[in-house]
């Protein structure tokens, strides 16, 4: 199931009437697709967004009330829970949802109104989220519809913070047609994403095949083998904003201090709106000191078996194997590495009878030696 992002509408208050004589003066809503996993069982997250045009200096927001529409036939989408935007109750506010089946209630109430405590929040002129709606899929098969509802919308102005006399509620609601959730294509379309360790860094590819209002992408990263770890925000690589053509992007991360890491993408609308990827996993050998070098695998062997060793810089090695009365049985390896890289060499002793070996390292005036056991 793929949802149409956003659909939008204009609502006319009533504020002062000489200012409505020359622009319009409205509040505008907007429900914002910002996850979709599109298919049974993932979840959908809806965000609603509000801005106003044209308002006076007194645009401090009072009681709103949304109701938003999203289940008619009671078996496409299941509310499993909600997230609180702008409006806190550090600025006086109580803002509450309530869900009633097939639609949730967004609610606010100025509880701190005129007390000296009330900070109030003027309504910007940019998109500010109001709340954020979660949803479980139920049906990805069978049509429905997301909308504000008309009849109960309102969202009440104060004259000032401290001020409790309402100076304007919206009325003369505008709206847009529904969201049917069925067949709409998300506006950014990421078709691949992936992660690769090369030279002591990890590369990152990502390709879109359209965009639209596409803002950009941030980069986050979590380590694997740390239960309580965090998603960490690493970079930002701007959007093509509207494409319909592929677009191809790469970030390199070279800040690694593990060797397991999970990797995803934010990708931001140019209104704020946002969804996530889903995450790619990269498990490497990570070289800590100037060089490493790792007991061959499988020890005991026979007749084969790898080894695998690298430099932080760039250095000219070579990988010997010897017997224990000092005579070079094989080279496995003489040639200039790459900094950083991990080289995995195959060490091949059908020609050679059971006993042990030594393996050695040379490179940037360093030598390591290791044991490995040949059994037939």
């Amino acid at each position: 199931m793929k949802l149409n992002k956003c659909f939008y509408f204009a609502v006319a208050i009533l504020l002062f009437a000489s200012s409505a004589l020359y622009s319009q003066t409205t509040i505008e809503q907007w429900l914002n697709v910002v996850r979709n996993d599109e298919v049974v069982g993932g979840e959908l997250h809806i965000a609603i967004k509000v801005k106003g045009t044209n308002l006076t200096a007194a645009n401090t927001v009072g009681t709103v009330t949304i109701d938003v529409i999203f289940n008619v036939a009671e078996t496409q989408l299941s509310f499993i829970g909600s997230e609180h935007g702008v409006l806190q109750l550090l600025d006086g506010y109580l803002a509450f949802f309530n869900d009633n089946g097939t639609f949730i209630r967004y609610g606010v109430t100025p509880n701190l109104v005129g007390d000296p405590g009330f900070n109030g929040y003027d309504l910007p002129d940019s998109y500010v989220t109001f709340g954020t709606l979660k949803f479980a899929i139920l049906d990805d098969q069978t049509a429905a519809s997301l909308f504000i509802d008309e009849p109960t919308n309102q969202i009440g102005l104060f004259d000032s913070h401290a001020n409790s006399n309402g100076s304007g509620v919206i009325i003369d609601q505008i709206l847009s047609d529904p969201i049917d959730i069925t067949d709409l294509p998300l506006p950014v379309e990421l078709v691949s994403f992936s992660a690769n360790y090369s030279g002591s860094k990890v590369g990152l590819e990502w390709a879109t095949a359209t965009e639209i209002d596409n803002y950009g992408f941030e980069i986050e990263r979590k380590e694997a083998d740390k239960e309580d770890a965090q998603w960490r925000n690493l970079s930002f690589v701007a959007g093509a904003g509207n494409s319909n053509s592929n677009v191809i992007y790469s970030y390199f991360d070279e800040n690694l201090n593990s060797d397991h890491y999970f990797y995803r993408l934010k990708q931001i609308d140019n209104d704020g709106s946002y969804t996530y990827s889903d995450e790619v996993e990269v498990t490497f050998d990570l070289i800590v000191d100037d060089f490493t070098l790792n007991q061959n695998y499988p020890n005991p062997f026979n007749p084969t078996t790898q080894i695998k060793f690298g430099f932080k810089e760039s250095t000219q090695a070579s990988l010997r194997v010897y017997n224990t009365i000092g005579e070079l049985v094989s080279e496995l390896f003489n040639a200039k590495t790459e900094a950083g890289n991990i080289y995995t060499v195959t060490f091949n002793a059908d020609n050679l009878p059971s006993g042990m070996y030594l393996y050695e390292l040379r490179g940037n005036n360093s030598v390591e030696v290791r044991k490995m056991l040949l059994l037939k």
